[in-house]
């Protein structure tokens, strides 16, 4: 889920041009943020943010159309996702237009249902 939310940072933020301590603060911070156990180094999550950011910059219609499956199934853990992405985004300030217009592409990626996996229960029972 991680490179999902980076990959959709890279995204928005591409618009704007630039980039700034008060993300790579926040970014830092929400990594504070996690139990030690399951916190990623430093270096795995610049590697992290430069293969999303060569993915991106690469094949954006490509990136974007494999992100759902980066994202879990729950609909909870999505939307904790998007909110994560929220105050990374706010914590830059305001987005341009077309910064807009990415972040509500993302939001439709993230808000998407996952497909329904097929009842494989008739078929065990047949």
């Amino acid at each position: 889920m991680l490179e999902a939310a980076v990959r959709a940072l890279v995204y928005v933020r591409l618009a704007e041009g630039t980039a700034d301590e008060r993300g790579y603060s926040m970014f830092l911070a929400l990594r504070t943020a996690r139990p030690v156990e399951v916190r990623r180094s430093l270096a795995e999550l610049k590697g992290i943010l430069k293969e999303q950011f060569l993915l991106v910059r690469l094949d954006e219609e490509k990136a974007l159309s494999t992100l759902p499956a980066l994202l879990p199934r729950s609909t909870e853990k999505r939307r904790a996702a998007l909110d994560l992405l929220h105050r990374m985004i706010a914590a830059r300030g305001k987005l341009s237009a077309e910064g807009s217009r990415r972040l509500a592409r993302i939001q439709q990626l993230f808000d998407a249902r996952p497909p329904e996996r097929p009842d494989t229960t008739h078929a065990a029972n047949a």
